[in-house]
């Protein structure tokens, strides 16, 4: 089984995403789980959600 977990965190729109044995499980992007846009960096929320 292999695992992988995406994420961009350095840009405006930071965004995670899960994928297992190659198939997309979970994407989220930082900004849906707030009440900002844009948000720069994020909270990390992202990853959690996505796993």
């Amino acid at each position: 089984m292999t695992v992988i977990l995406g994420f961009s965190a350095f840009h405006f729109d930071s965004a995670a995403c899960l994928l297992i044995d190659g198939q997309l499980v979970g994407a989220i992007a930082e900004e849906r789980l707030g009440d900002r846009r844009k948000v720069v960096g994020g909270r990390g929320g992202g990853c959690g959600c996505a796993m």
